[in-house]
């Protein structure tokens, strides 16, 4: 990749990252506020992600570290987004009170350990760490999952309660799984077009998530 189109790349994932923390902020604001501890699960998963994000461009601008930082990322964004779906999974079957917050941590370790079993068992045993490019395809198709389920959860939320910034959440996390589904063609087919998408949708649903979240203490 030229080097100008990394730092292009890394410049991104640096305004992602910002975005993811803001959302985190913003999120623990949103905690002492409403002291809904259900909700500790979006600033654990936009943490993840956040970090996965500058994992992400730091494997652009250095190539020596693209290896290990495209695993770390893949492995933090399925954190991220299997911790935002196991807050709602625990909220919509009211598990929370009864689990607590261990019962999210343990949620996105089996997600991930799921995906890890899965492509250990389908590429070569000799490889001790794989090229991330061949287990590319088993992450982000687990992201695109997890996003589904977190959109079916805010769409059934809009239909049941008026929420203030729902719909703007919603739109938010599927530009999020855009994005995702590109990085998947991309994983693919290696198109530029793919990456650049991908990226573009990236920053617009952070946008759009850090804008809703932010205006303050809302339900969703």
């Amino acid at each position: 990749m030229p080097v100008l189109q990394s730092w292009v790349l890394f410049a991104i994932e640096l305004v992602s990252t910002g975005l993811a923390l803001f959302i985190v902020y913003t999120m623990f604001k949103v905690l002492r506020a409403t002291r809904r501890e259900y909700l500790l699960g979006f600033p654990f998963g936009f943490g993840f992600l956040g970090v996965g994000y500058i994992v992400f461009g730091v494997s652009y601008a250095v190539p020596g570290l693209g290896e290990v930082g495209n695993w770390l990322h893949l492995t933090l964004a399925c954190y991220g987004f299997a911790f935002i779906a196991g807050t709602y999974f625990l909220r919509r079957r009211r598990l929370w009170k009864r689990t607590g917050r261990a019962a999210v941590w343990l949620f996105s370790l089996l997600i991930v350990l799921a995906v890890i079993a899965i492509a250990t068992i389908t590429i070569p045993s000799s490889m001790i760490l794989p090229p991330y490019r061949t287990v590319d395809e088993f992450f982000r198709s687990t992201n695109l999952i997890l996003l589904a389920y977190i959109l079916i959860s805010l769409y059934e939320a809009l239909r049941r309660e008026r929420l203030e910034v729902g719909a703007t959440v919603l739109s938010g996390f599927i530009l999020l799984a855009g994005n995702e589904y590109s990085l998947l063609i991309y994983a693919l087919d290696y198109g530029f077009s793919s990456l650049i998408l991908a990226h573009v949708m990236q920053v617009a649903g952070l946008t759009i998530l850090a804008f809703a979240l932010g205006r303050g203490p809302r339900r969703g």
